[in-house]
């Protein structure tokens, strides 16, 4: 797929084919050839056999006897071509190498100019790298900008990536991977928090270790990531990946869109406070840790935190409520969730209505205190209680149930 997405539209056998027609006509025009050499010993020719003037086809034979004698393997085989062209200006018959041992050294030609864009010697090198499959290719400047062009966006890597690893271990991905495009987006949105270089340059460098064929995609690919910076303007959906979970069905490492996420995580941890306290058994406590994503004014804000599910701390909206520390969550990105999400903000004066009901006989009096503080001034009222303070509250209240030797992981505030 990345192929089609990034070769300018055309794919490697249509690629192929225009250099090949590229050859023929500069040919034509110019009467330019090429031969070929194959040396039992590359670096110094007199010490063995030199076989030089060849076709394509010659020198691949020979070359193949060469490597077959198991007596001359120490001595250092090679083959590579001469150019003969007497339009290029400045041009000086020579060889140059290409192939050493079992490796094809396409990025030879990049220190000469008139090599590296020569359509006869970009023929040489295509029919080579077909003559030879199993040989290790480092490409051409030309070939990885072609393949994995500079400056590409998240998506371009996360197309690439997601295509090497399926070429890498086909069985293996099609067995772990139910849906690429879900997987191309949350490695999009891993390279926007930052964590790409982290994330996959292991991935990358086992395929160079383990695949002649892929090692060198994998290196510029490698370096691609590397080079990626995040863009000042971007706009995204908010999405939350669950960083970890000690909760066993909330599956860790995925990307899911805030509303999802906040709702499930919400709807979890009231469940399991009415579980909690209907059995008056508060063990059963999952740490779930989040980071949220999401584009304000196309500029991109991460906000990480952790959850226990079970003790009512409520959604992840309410969680961040206790960030009390950092500006940027309380004055930026809470208000933009809440619109985001449909709802209404409530004034810092009150914050969030009160969940915690003392008893079903005070019930009334609650509310009608709750109203009352609404409808009065505010300045002279008595302030609501903060979901940072009900959070030690609960976590206070946690703590003294009987049966706990210690506090668990307690309610962790960010």
């Amino acid at each position: 797929m990345v192929d089609n997405v990034l070769n300018n539209g055309f794919g490697e056998k249509e690629r192929r084919e225009e250099i090949r027609k590229a050859a023929e006509s500069y040919q034509q025009k110019t009467g330019a050839t090429i031969t070929f050499f194959a040396a039992v010993c590359e670096e110094f020719p007199s010490m063995g056999n030199y076989f030089d003037g060849l076709t394509v086809e010659q020198v691949t034979d020979r070359y193949k006897q060469i490597l077959a004698d198991p007596r001359l393997s120490y001595m250092g085989n090679g083959m590579g071509f001469e150019l003969h062209d007497s339009s290029l200006p400045d041009y000086l018959d020579g060889p140059m190498t290409l192939i050493k041992g079992h490796t094809i050294y396409a990025d030879n030609i990049d220190s000469i100019s008139y090599y590296r864009e020569h359509p006869l010697v970009l023929e040489a090198i295509q029919e080579l790298r077909e003559r030879f499959p199993d040989f290790k290719y480092f490409m051409t400047a030309q070939e990885k900008q072609d393949i994995y062009p500079e400056h590409m966006t998240a998506e371009a890597i996360a197309y690439a990536l997601v295509d090497l690893a399926e070429d890498f271990d086909t069985y293996e991905f099609r067995d772990n991977v139910d849906d690429k495009e879900t997987l191309v987006k949350e490695i999009e949105y891993d390279l926007y928090a930052g964590r790409g270089k982290k994330e996959y340059s292991g991935f990358l460098k086992d395929v160079m270790d383990e695949s002649d064929e892929l090692s060198t995609k994998a290196q510029v690919l490698l370096q691609r990531i590397n080079d990626y910076s995040i863009p000042e303007k971007k706009d995204l959906e908010p999405m939350v990946k669950i960083v970890f979970s000690e909760y066993r069905e909330m599956e860790t490492g995925k990307y899911l869109p805030f509303k999802e996420a906040n709702e499930k995580l919400g709807a979890l941890d009231q469940t399991f406070l009415k579980e909690n306290q209907a059995n008056d058994k508060w063990d059963d406590l999952y740490s779930v840790g989040y980071m949220v994503l999401c584009s304000i004014d196309s500029e991109i804000h991460k906000v990480t935190g952790k959850i226990m599910l079970g003790t009512g701390e409520g959604d992840i909206i309410e969680h961040m409520k206790g960030i009390e520390d950092q500006r940027d969550v309380q004055e930026h990105i809470l208000p933009y969730l809440y619109e985001y999400c449909g709802l209404v903000e409530k004034s810092p004066d009150i914050a969030t209505e009160v969940n915690e009901k003392e008893s079903a006989a005070n019930h009334k009096e609650v509310q009608s205190e709750a109203v009352t503080v609404k409808n009065s001034d505010r300045s002279a009222g008595e302030k609501k209680k903060s979901i940072h303070d009900r959070l030690k509250e609960n976590k206070e209240k946690l703590g003294q149930k009987s049966g706990k030797d210690n506090l668990q992981k307690g309610v962790e505030l960010t």
